[in-house]
């Protein structure tokens, strides 16, 4: 993500980034993954100078897309990037064909692309077949299992979490579908 930053074009407009980039796509398709970023209608023609840090993030996340790797390396990547960004790159990353590893402190982020966990136990590498949530489910029953406390509370512990968890989730999602129906409306009141 930093390389892709750092070669951003300062002097480009989105839309020439994206062109320059991928030559072989169409306007529509770069419209469109702009779109699925946030950039709507003239914002493409703004210049990427002018751009915020979570703005600049964003179109260095298209970049990454249009290269149509089948594998990504991502090293905490939602760094200083705002809740919306991180929802974006969570459905970019759902939707993603190929395969990747990402290196993240985002227990957020993880929960919500990974279906694999390797972690670093007695110096050695180990990998859980699952979730992020059901290796924290996991460690939580293990290190419950090590102080003799019953399984069943811990598990209902986790449940609620998670499903607090996912109320959360739900909420900044709905919110989202709000904020974006609103710049819609906006967008008609412009041509208007």
């Amino acid at each position: 993500m930093q390389h892709q930053l750092e070669s951003l074009g300062l002097d480009n407009t989105l839309l020439e980034e994206l062109q320059k980039h991928a030559p072989e796509e169409k306007d529509s398709t770069f419209r469109a993954l702009l779109g699925a970023f946030l950039f709507r209608g003239d914002d493409v023609f703004k210049k990427i100078k002018v751009l915020s840090g979570g703005e600049k993030a964003r179109v260095a996340l298209a970049k990454t897309i249009l290269t149509k790797a089948n594998f990504l390396l991502l090293d905490e990547t939602t760094n200083h990037l705002d809740m919306k960004t991180v929802n974006i790159l969570i459905d970019v990353m759902q939707e993603y064909e190929g395969s990747y590893v990402v290196v993240s402190h985002d227990r957020y982020f993880v929960s919500e692309i990974a279906n694999k966990i390797w972690f670093i136990e007695n110096h050695q590498l180990k990998e859980y077949p699952g979730t992020y949530d059901e290796y924290e489910a996991w460690r939580l029953r293990l290190k419950n299992e090590k102080k003799n406390i019953p399984a069943s509370k811990p598990v209902v512990e986790v449940k609620e979490e998670k499903n607090d968890l996912q109320k959360q989730r739900e909420q900044s999602k709905e919110k989202q579908k709000q904020l974006n129906q609103l710049n819609k409306q906006i967008e008609n009141l412009e041509r208007s």
